[in-house]
């Protein structure tokens, strides 16, 4: 029993102790149910997911360098940061620093911002926020578009897969999925998608040099997902490198020809060695020994367009399907007829087309048809004229000219180049066209195929989108086939040997005589097609050219031999020849209060002018239609300020801006090409 007056001496005591107990009983208490939660009722807790997002890093990159838009008071660059407003863009170059913001330029785009005048130099522009900068070079002239886009990175913790071949990683694989229309152009388009992979950098190239990098998903509306595109290519060959995955692949790209392209991962067959640990990381293993296939090569069939580069240096033979005339002979009956044969493959269809007739209805035959050889079919009672021959699924057309009282018959076979030879080659033998233009129809261009006899030759006028042909016929005085074509005017055309992959450009003045030689006797690596040949003559002396080759799909390609380090000797300094071009800049800029640019043509009558800005293009202009402005001069007016391209068509082209209520004068000149360091 508590005494009672103990509690009434303690009485003050306790009730201290008991408010403390009560103020502190929650604290404690608090630490004691998290101490248990955090012990034995972990199991019981519901687990979180955390969300994650895929890391990405950013990169810059040179959109476009166009040459001489100013008139050298400073560069111009617009930079644009893809999906990102008002992060900082800084240039420095030395102590030199301009900052700006993304999307301060909204007329060049929602996230692009402009530097100008930018003075001469190397800049380097840089996003600090994201990380991610570039070098780029100002002249005090050029217009630098700059990009900085997102790129999807690699996890971590992924493993990296060594790459077996230099065809690239085992697991991925690239074909041809289509071929179609692509709207009546003269270029080509390219299509390319990655399945599964968005942001992906996609490498387009030559074989001389890189000639873009863009990436996939660019327009998912238009274009589908994880795909890129690439357009306005000169026909010929390319290689497409996926950048990381695999590479390098190569495709045929043709004239007017939409071509898209798939990357899918695939089953890996060939197990990498591991490399050395004290060895750099290499494209082939050193270890790695391919392994030859001796697969004998089956009846002809259509091949495809398209082939990865195969890793194994033993030399495969070159083949391509091919048509060309077999022979003609006189027929009793007026209306001609065209015997076609496809090497070696009944129940093939053929169409039949007439170009420019309409009226004419398409006709079709199917090779091993009665009272015919088992791979032939005939077209009989057909009126004087060229007809288009196209094999279904040779991927190959050719155009035939029919005469009265003739038969033709038509080869369509697999050509096979002899061992060592990889491919075609366009010669100028002689070329006295001069840099003019002469207001003459007086041109000829004689072309001689060296060896095919019945080869058809087409020769295609850049300035007024036309074509003609000609069937090479053995020729005992040039001692080979050959044909001519003549009253050519001033311009710039393209001659190709069809289905050789061989043609050349260069410039008629409309008075000169130019040989063009075609031989099967390529050995070097290939050029690009026609792209980087000269276009004008240089006067009546003959002269040489290199030779532009292209390989066909299933060339062999042999990857280098190395070889030892040898220390070069010093060689003596060569003063380079000069080089000539047809060259635009600006010669005059005035304020008159209406917007107009003035185009002149140094010494080019009648030759067509478009200028363009975004997706507007003006129709074609004549030079000499505005004769205030000086001989071979016209005019664009009514434009609003902008940037605008200006081009002298199949000749040369530059950018311009024009202000407001500016007048500008732009003169193309043939001079002497200013060499870049």
């Amino acid at each position: 029993m508590v005494n009672n007056n103990w509690l009434k001496r303690n009485a003050s005591r306790i009730i201290l102790l008991v408010l403390l107990a009560i103020l502190l009983f929650p604290i404690g208490g608090m630490r004691a149910v998290v101490a248990a939660q955090s012990t034995g009722d972990t199991a019981q807790l519901p687990t979180r997911t955390p969300t994650t997002t895929a890391p990405k890093t950013w990169v810059g990159r040179l959109v476009s360098n166009t040459l001489g838009v100013t008139e050298g008071q400073g560069s111009i660059f617009r930079v644009s940061v893809t999906g990102v407003l008002d992060t900082p863009i800084e240039l420095r170059n030395g102590n030199t620093f301009i900052i700006g913001k993304s999307g301060s330029k909204p007329e060049y785009g929602p996230f692009a911002a402009e530097f100008a005048p930018v003075t001469k130099g190397l800049w380097t522009v840089s996003v600090p926020a994201l990380g991610a900068s570039l070098q780029v070079e100002a002249d005090n002239y050029n217009l630098a578009v700059i990009e900085f886009v997102p790129v999807a990175a690699a996890p971590a913790t992924a493993p990296v897969t060594p790459l077996p071949t230099e065809a690239g990683a085992s697991d991925w694989a690239g074909q041809v999925v289509s071929e179609r229309s692509a709207g009546g152009v003269p270029f080509a388009r390219l299509l390319v998608t990655v399945a599964g992979r968005n942001a992906q950098p996609v490498q387009i190239s030559t074989f001389t040099q890189v000639l873009n990098t863009a990436y996939t998903g660019q327009k998912p509306a238009e274009l589908g997902p994880n795909t890129v595109e690439f357009t306005g290519l000169t026909p010929g060959t390319y290689l497409i490198e996926v950048l990381g995955l695999v590479g390098p692949f190569r495709v045929d790209l043709k004239p007017n020809v939409e071509t898209r392209v798939e990357f899918n991962p695939v089953a890996s067959t060939v197990t990498p060695q591991p490399a050395p640990p004290t060895a750099t990381a290499s494209v082939v293993p050193p270890t790695a020994t391919p392994t030859p296939t001796n697969t004998p090569l089956p009846t002809p069939t259509p091949s495809p367009t398209s082939t990865l580069l195969p890793a194994s240096p033993t030399p495969t033979p070159v083949t391509r399907w091919i048509g060309v005339i077999d022979r003609r002979s006189p027929i009793d009956t007026e209306p001609g007829e065209i015997a076609v044969r496809i090497a070696g493959i009944a129940g093939m269809p053929v169409r039949l087309t007439r170009p420019g007739d309409d009226q004419w209805p398409e006709q079709r035959c199917i090779t091993g048809q009665e009272g015919t050889e088992q791979d032939v079919c005939t077209f009989k009672g057909l009126p004087a004229g060229w007809y288009t021959l196209d094999p279904e699924g040779v991927n190959v057309s050719l155009p035939v000219q029919v005469n009265n009282n003739q038969a033709v018959r038509v080869v369509f076979n697999v050509e096979v180049l002899p061992p060592g030879i990889t491919g075609w080659q366009a010669t100028a033998t002689q070329n006295s066209n001069g840099m003019l233009a002469q207001p003459k129809t007086d041109g000829l261009i004689r072309v001689k195929v060296i060896g095919r006899p019945g080869q058809i030759v087409s020769l295609k006028s850049l300035r007024l989108g036309a074509t003609r042909y000609c069937e090479a016929v053995p020729n005992p005085v040039l001692g080979a086939p050959a044909c001519e074509f003549g009253q050519l005017g001033p311009g710039v055309v393209e001659i190709e040997a069809l289905h050789t992959g061989s043609r050349y450009r260069l410039f008629v003045d409309g008075a000169g005589l130019a040989e063009i030689e075609f031989a099967p006797n390529a050995t070097a690596a290939p050029q690009p097609s026609a792209q980087n040949q000269p276009l004008v003559g240089k006067g009546a002396s003959p002269r040489t050219v290199s030779p532009t080759v292209v390989t066909p799909a299933g060339a062999a390609v042999a990857p280098p031999t190395p070889t030892a380090t040898v220390t070069p000797l010093p060689l003596p300094t060569l003063t380079p020849t000069p080089a000539l071009a047809w060259q635009g800049r600006v010669v005059e800029r005035v304020v008159t209060g209406a917007g107009a640019i003035g185009v002149r043509a140094v010494g080019l009558k009648d030759q067509p002018i478009i200028v363009r800005s975004g997706s507007w293009q003006s129709p074609p202009q004549l030079t000499g239609t505005k004769p205030e402005l000086g001989d071979f001069a016209t005019e664009f007016g009514g434009l609003p300020p902008a940037e605008y391209e200006i081009e002298l068509v199949d000749l040369a082209k530059v950018t311009v801006v024009l202000g407001g209520g500016e007048f500008l004068l732009v003169e193309f000149k043939y001079d002497f090409v200013t060499p870049t360091p």
